[in-house]
């Protein structure tokens, strides 16, 4: 019988490789920016009762001692005791500059320590949990290299080594590669029909499966598969970190591999169907308004980042000498 396996074609890299990471601290002033009620600045003093900063609108001539008053007070990089607080009632200060807590703090800012003001959506843990909810709705490329069985077998379990994977459609194409022949197995082309078989999913667990025994003669060779992949699945711990190390982002430093804006929307979509009628007061058919907005938004962004690739794996051939059999 013929072989499976097709010569792959060496080809650059994807154009969606992420290259650019975007941090928890950038995805979460993206989403409080597009709320319409958002501030960061820098301390200039402080203590651990009060901040103080010159920086306008915080200091002001303005009588304007109500504006921050109740406004969730965030110091990112501070101890995680420290780190939320609410602006007490009367305690703004717009011609001092001064903000101070609804609870005192241990540690107190630091001179140039960034601290943001956020009015609608709590700024750390349920903006964390927002953020990775969009991470999740927002997809992309990647190529998983494995050892390809070498023991006569036809079926090989995906998820020990792919747990991301939750669609047998994610995968969108494979090939068997000789990595002394390519610089990087995971930069072949893979638009074109190389490898005959098919994805089945079992339970949780994802099997590929092909046809027929791989009769090639190179024991190295490797099983390149072309996936789809949440991009909360293929977050990164810092600037320096290899993406897909880690899923989600829960530290200022941890980085995702989309873009802001695109998961800016994506956590409104779900901040709207969450919180819709709390923040609208009961008005559902504003909530339901607000919420059609961001997810037109966020289709509009999807269909700029993201291309969905063609599904390259190859119809097995069927057997026999009936019609119909080729």
């Amino acid at each position: 019988m013929c072989p499976i396996v097709l010569t792959p074609i060496v080809a650059p890299p994807d154009t969606g490789t992420p290259t650019e990471g975007y941090s928890l601290g950038r995805y979460r002033r993206r989403v409080a920016r597009e709320t319409g009620n958002f501030l960061a600045s820098l301390v200039q003093a402080g203590s651990t009762s009060f901040l103080q900063d010159d920086n306008y609108p915080v200091k002001s001539s303005l009588d304007q001692g109500d504006l921050f008053s109740g406004k969730w007070l965030l110091r990112p990089t501070a101890p995680a005791e420290d780190r939320v607080r609410i602006v007490a009632e009367l305690g703004y200060d717009p011609q001092t500059g001064t903000l101070r807590p609804d609870s005192g703090w241990t540690t107190a800012p630091a001179t140039d320590e960034p601290y943001e003001l956020h009015g609608v959506i709590e700024p750390w843990e349920q903006m964390i949990d927002l953020v990775n909810e969009g991470l999740k709705r927002c997809m992309v490329v990647d190529h998983l290299v494995l050892a390809f069985p070498t023991d006569g077998s036809t079926a090989l379990n995906l998820t020990p080594y792919a747990p991301w994977l939750l669609d047998y459609r994610w995968v969108r194409g494979a090939a068997v590669v000789d990595p002394a022949a390519v610089e990087d197995p995971g930069d072949i082309d893979m638009t074109q029909p190389t490898f005959r078989g098919w994805v089945e999913p079992q339970g949780r667990s994802m099997y590929l499966r092909w046809q027929n025994v791989w009769t090639g003669n190179n024991v190295e060779n490797v099983l390149v598969l072309r996936c789809l992949k949440r991009a909360y699945d293929h977050c990164r711990d810092d600037a320096t970190g290899v993406f897909g190390e880690r899923a989600g982002v829960i530290e200022e430093v941890h980085e995702g591999p989309v873009p802001d804006d695109w998961v800016a929307m994506g956590a409104l979509v779900e901040f709207w169907d969450t919180f819709g009628d709390v923040v609208a007061a009961g008005n559902r058919q504003e909530a339901e308004s607000n919420q059609s907005k961001v997810a037109a938004q966020f289709t509009t962004l999807s269909q700029q980042y993201f291309t969905l690739p063609p599904m390259t794996l190859l119809t097995p051939i069927r057997g026999g000498w009936y019609v119909g059999a080729y």
